[in-house]
């Protein structure tokens, strides 16, 4: 074994807390020798890293003689096969020029924004299991990843340089991309002031550390499910800008108006696709694709395609035109085609139509 000790000659630990030092978010009670105020998990951490390379870290410490903690790794270690399954389905895009992977069996992408990295790397530990992760350092840095990735739930700290959790939920809450993207801020701040400062933001949820991980999942569990359920109202065989106005924010109503007009304008232009929309959206594809699955659940290309057969269907119920004309007045160069998705759509072929 390879021994690194590392010695102190402060006031020591009491027996009776040197294993529960190792503990999460553990503090020994002694704020008056301290300048700042820790997370708790540094040590947490660092002895999960040291079993992770089959060693351990051990302390010894006599009150008022210091400390002394013993990091013991071994000097080989067996080579063990290690294999990653391939995600089922990934989407690569690139956010502020670095690639990042979105896996689409899992529920959701979740973007972390905290300045400390400890604390970060603890919250992803704790939820890479069930959500794609993005991490940003700052409240900045994360506002940037937000707009260009479209998360589907963001947890961020409060106190953070360049742009704190206040700034940033108000920024996230008023841009047209993200403003239906729920926010859990995170504070050490218990006040009632600071909770109420935070929801005035837009933040949808506030969590004050230290925390326990089964509260955090629990809770981005819930909101995801929430905007779910809102999702839910898009579907069926009502027109989705009826059928889920009711439950949009000011920003996501006025992005599904502003698109809807959009393809309302380019109607009878065939040749446009998603990714000439979302051009003219002044957007990317992955940027006009996440937004609409976020508000509606349907992807661009479903959306295009349905609000052109809603319209179609309104033509022919009005004796607007016969199937070929219709058909072409919405976009659908190939009235066979046409026929087909209406009859997947509304049950009928386009000639049933009174």
């Amino acid at each position: 074994m390879l021994e690194i000790v590392v010695k102190d000659t402060g006031p020591g630990i009491p027996a009776d807390e040197q294993e529960k030092i190792f503990d999460r978010f553990y503090q020994i009670d002694g704020s008056d020798t301290r300048e700042g105020e820790g997370t708790g998990i540094g040590l947490a951490l660092s002895r999960e890293f040291a079993r992770l390379m089959n060693g351990d870290i051990a302390v010894s410490s006599i009150p008022e003689n210091g400390a002394a903690f013993t990091l013991s790794l071994p000097l080989v270690i067996a080579a063990t096969p290690t294999t990653i399954a391939a995600d089922s389905d990934i989407e690569e895009t690139a956010i502020l020029g670095v690639d990042q992977k979105i896996a689409h069996n899992k529920p959701g992408v979740v973007l972390i924004v905290e300045d400390n990295t400890d604390l970060r790397y603890f919250i992803r530990s704790a939820i890479e299991t069930n959500w794609t992760v993005v991490e940003a350092s700052d409240g900045e840095e994360g506002v940037k990843k937000a707009i260009a990735l479209i998360p589907d739930l963001v947890v961020s700290d409060l106190m953070m340089p360049r742009k704190d959790g206040y700034a940033l939920c108000d920024e996230l809450k008023r841009h047209e991309l993200t403003a239906h993207i729920p926010v859990i801020l995170l504070t050490a701040k218990a006040a009632m002031d600071a909770k109420l400062k935070g929801l005035r933001f837009g933040a949808d949820d506030y969590l004050s550390k230290p925390f326990h991980t089964a509260e955090l999942i629990t809770r981005i569990d819930n909101l995801i499910e929430t905007r779910r359920k809102l999702r839910e109202l898009w579907k069926g065989d009502q027109s989705p800008g009826v059928a889920g106005e009711a439950a949009l924010s000011g920003p996501d109503l006025a992005f599904i108006r502003k698109f809807s007009l959009l393809i309302s304008q380019h109607l009878s232009d065939e040749t446009l696709g998603v990714e000439e929309f979302a051009s003219k959206m002044q957007i990317s594809r992955v940027q006009l694709h996440r937004k609409l699955k976020a508000i509606t659940g349907h992807s661009a290309t479903d959306f295009i395609r349905d609000y052109r057969l809603e319209r179609a269907y309104a033509l022919l119920k009005n004796k607007e035109g016969n199937i070929n004309e219709v058909a072409s007045l919405v976009g659908f160069g190939n009235e066979k085609y046409f026929s087909t998705v209406f009859k997947e759509k509304y049950g009928i072929p386009p000639s049933k139509v009174v």
